[in-house]
């Protein structure tokens, strides 16, 4: 059995999630907006890097760089799913290029030495390292599970190989309760765990670390808060200013105005735009690019509100009672999987997060006969 650090917190948050992935196969089809710009936005980093190592150091690749990140999200956003409308589509795909450019901006002289992008461990489609074996920590006792995943990034910090990831959130980073919930959650110390197993058995001598050189210490998470993807209406002066110099927050526009016999028109860059009279004129609705402009200065303009890089706090103590709490975990898993032991904890449901296995439990459906329900796929056939 193979376990990712993800499907462990979901068994801590309701043991019957883990059922009906583990034991049905079952994954929802409707991919979350977090899920997905989280998804897109690791992979720009990818991408920036593997354009970025084609370089000598010091060498000026902004455009090689941004036309690879542009070529890759055309190709994703090229179709608009049916829950979205072709404007919010345009935005979130705009949110994430801008996002990661002034990330990269941002940082642009704080950068680490890479040891290891995308380090893929255990049974992912592109993986070239082994799954790191659950051991205890007293007795050596392997538990028979693995752990599987992907490190972002595996860096040098001083003379240690540290962790180094990248999150995207809605929420407040300033908030100490967004980072305690960073360090309580099980993914960062699985990280390190599997680096330091790996480093040991001799499978990151590739990468510069000797089976007995300095192990992983810690992680260091840089932490994107996602802006708000909503059009303003501009007011009735500004939108008079607008198309006066067809200026937006430093970004040149084409503005054409008419009188047409229903009321004024305006065209950005030829596209009609949508507007709300007034009693002293009229208000413009940012189109897609305009937005992106605001967007792109707010975000450069104050980066700290949106970007936020901090080191967690993992002791050699913290990581031993992970993996004691990670052992005692595994065997509460394969007790439930041989006894049919798993419970619902319905207190769960919808606390932060919406869980994607709702429509099955709230309508008590049976999959027990392989039944695959509306929205959802199966990711194997189970033998019955």
């Amino acid at each position: 059995m193979e376990l990712s650090s993800s499907r462990i917190n979901d068994f801590l948050g309701c043991p019957y999630s883990l059922h009906l992935f583990l034991d049905y196969g079952l994954v929802t089809l409707d991919e979350k907006d977090a899920t997905r710009i989280g998804t897109l936005y690791h992979k720009l980093h990818e991408l920036c890097e593997a354009v970025e190592s084609g370089y000598d150091e010091g060498d000026d690749c902004d455009d090689a760089v941004q036309a690879e990140l542009v070529k890759y999200l055309n190709k994703q956003y090229a179709e608009c799913p049916p829950n979205k409308t072709m404007d919010e589509w345009a935005i979130e795909r705009t949110m994430v290029l801008y996002g990661f450019l002034v990330y990269r901006w941002h940082y642009s002289d704080q950068k680490y030495d890479i040891l290891g992008a995308e380090l893929a461990f255990g049974g992912l489609s592109d993986s070239s390292l082994p799954g790191v074996p659950i051991i205890h920590p007293d007795t050596g006792e392997e538990s028979g599970v693995y752990l599987k995943g992907r490190i972002d990034n595996l860096i040098l910090s001083g003379r240690r190989p540290m962790i180094h990831d990248f999150k995207s959130t809605g929420r407040n980073i300033h908030d100490k309760a967004y980072w305690n919930e960073r360090a309580a959650n099980m993914q960062m110390k699985a990280y390190i765990y599997a680096a330091r197993w790996l480093q040991q058995e001799g499978f990151l001598e590739d990468y510069g670390l000797e089976r007995n050189g300095f192990l992983t210490k810690g992680a260091i998470i840089d932490a994107w808060k996602r802006p708000s993807t909503t059009a303003v209406l501009l007011t009735q002066k500004a939108s008079q200013e607008f198309i006066e110099t067809g200026e937006y927050y430093d970004t040149e526009f084409k503005v054409e105005y008419e009188l047409g016999d229903d009321g004024p028109e305006v065209y950005i860059d030829a596209k009609r735009a949508a507007i709300k009279p007034g009693k002293k004129g009229f208000q413009i609705r940012e189109t897609v690019d305009m937005m992106g402009a605001r967007v792109l200065d707010m975000m450069a303009e104050n980066p700290d509100d949106y970007f936020q890089r901090r080191e967690l706090p993992i002791t050699d103590t913290d990581m031993y009672n992970f993996q004691m709490d990670l052992w005692n975990v595994v065997q509460n898993i394969k007790y439930m999987q041989d006894n049919d032991g798993w419970y619902h904890n319905r207190l769960n449901c919808r606390k932060t997060y919406h869980c994607s296995y709702i429509p099955i439990c709230d309508n008590n459906v049976d999959v027990s006969d392989g039944q695959v329900p509306n929205g959802f796929r199966c990711v194997f056939n189970k033998e019955k």
